[in-house]
């Protein structure tokens, strides 16, 4: 849960100040370093590539749902990246 609202708040975070919290909040979680261990230990040995998969997936959606609801919470949020890597042509 702290992994989530951690990656939430990144993904609305108006300046590096709160970026900053918000990435020690999804630190708190835990949820990186720790999820491929529990596996390792409890799954069953034909099941664990099953595990680690769904396990991952337990991280990317979150951070990629994060991601996409931006753009709804944030009318007209404009990407932080300079313009040389946001894929569009840089202004002069």
């Amino acid at each position: 849960m702290l992994y989530s609202l951690g990656s939430a708040v990144c993904a609305l975070a108006p300046g590096a100040a709160v970026l900053g919290a918000g990435r020690r909040v999804s630190g708190l979680g835990g949820l990186m370093p720790v999820g491929p261990a529990v596996v390792a230990e409890f799954a069953p040995p034909r099941r664990a590539a099953l595990a680690t998969g769904h396990g991952g997936a337990g991280a990317a959606v979150p951070g990629a749902a994060a991601i996409s609801l931006v753009p709804l919470a944030r009318p007209g949020h404009r990407s932080t990246l300079p313009p040389s890597h946001s894929g569009r042509p840089s202004r002069p």
